[in-house]
C-alpha cells in the first residue's frame, strides 16, 4: 500500500455546484489514502475480562489504540484492505476494538479530534457522543436549534 502525504489550500469556493464537485473531488481523492480521521483515539485502554465490554480471547492487557466513541471515518485504502482480508480478520468484542487491533497491523495514520467524544458527555462543539438514547439525542438536537449549543441555553 501507498502512503502519500498531501497539502492544499482552498483560496476560493466556486459558485456552482458542478465547479464545486469538480475542484473538492480530485483533492478528496488524494486523501483517500491509508488514513483514519475525523476520531477520538483509546489509548492503552484496558481489556476488560468481565462485564458488558468483556472480552475473553484477545491475550493482551491492553488494546492498541482504537477510535472510540460513535463514529469515525476510513479511507478507500483501508476499505478495500479490510474487504480484501475479511475472511482472515478475527472479530473481538466490539468493532471499535477489532478495527484498532486490526489497524496495529498495518499502522495507518491518526488524526485526533478531541470533539469525537469517547464517553456520554455534552461539549460544544462535539461532532458525536456515545451511548445517548433516542430521546436524549432529540432533546440534545432541540437545544443546539434553540440556543446554538446542544448541552445548554443560556439564561437572558
Amino acid at each position: 500500500m501507498r502512503v502519500k502525504s498531501f497539502n492544499c489550500q482552498v483560496e476560493y469556493l466556486p459558485q456552482r455546484r458542478k465547479d464545486l464537485i469538480n475542484a473538492v473531488i480530485p483533492l478528496l481523492l488524494e486523501l483517500l489514502v491509508l488514513v483514519v480521521l475525523g476520531s477520538q483515539f483509546g489509548l492503552n485502554w484496558a481489556v476488560d475480562r468481565t462485564g458488558k465490554w468483556q472480552e475473553l480471547e484477545y491475550p493482551s492487557p491492553a488494546y492498541p489504540a482504537f477510535a472510540c466513541g460513535s463514529g469515525y471515518v476510513i479511507s478507500k485504502d483501508i476499505v478495500e484492505w479490510l474487504a480484501s482480508n475479511s475472511e482472515r480478520l478475527k472479530i473481538y468484542q466490539g468493532e471499535d476494538v477489532s478495527m484498532g487491533i486490526w489497524m496495529a497491523a498495518i499502522g495507518p495514520k491518526r488524526y485526533q479530534d478531541s470533539l469525537w467524544l469517547c464517553e456520554k458527555t455534552c461539549e460544544s462543539g462535539m461532532l458525536s457522543s456515545p451511548q445517548y438514547s433516542p430521546q436524549e439525542l432529540t432533546d440534545l438536537w432541540r437545544l443546539k436549534e434553540l440556543c446554538g449549543d446542544p448541552c445548554k441555553c443560556e439564561d437572558s
